[in-house]
């Protein structure tokens, strides 16, 4: 296969490509089309306001300000499931409420940190 064949195959199809919560950020620095921040795992239910539903969490959020460690320690005690559940609920609601624009080709995309733009990834999809 030739370059050109390659590389017109390459950017005629779709790509699924799996990046983290800060690749995320990176790719959006100024939220989405209407400013709402797509924010990393460190500080995450508080910069998304998920923390102001949820006032039995800000001593534990202050100790474990990382997503995935309060998630942790949360899923260990079997008296947090309905908590977890709710949380879960939350954090899928707001994930689902973000407009990254339409779709568009890599050609038209806005100059950042990476070469394409990534759609965030809705939590636990």
């Amino acid at each position: 296969m030739s370059t050109r064949r390659y590389m017109i195959d390459r950017y005629n199809t779709s790509h699924l490509v799996i990046v983290g919560a800060g690749a995320t950020c990176a790719s959006f620095p100024s939220g989405d089309y209407r400013g709402r921040l797509i924010p990393a795992m460190n500080g995450f239910l508080e910069k998304t306001g998920i923390l102001d539903n949820f006032p039995e969490l800000k001593d534990l959020v202050a100790e474990y300000p990382n997503l995935e460690d309060l998630y942790s320690v949360l899923s260990k005690e079997i008296h947090h499931q309905d908590l977890l559940e709710r949380l879960d609920l939350a954090i899928r609601e707001y994930m689902a409420s973000l407009h990254c624009g339409r779709q568009m080709n890599y050609r038209e995309a806005e100059p950042s940190r990476y070469p394409t733009k990534a759609a965030p990834l809705v939590w636990g999809s």
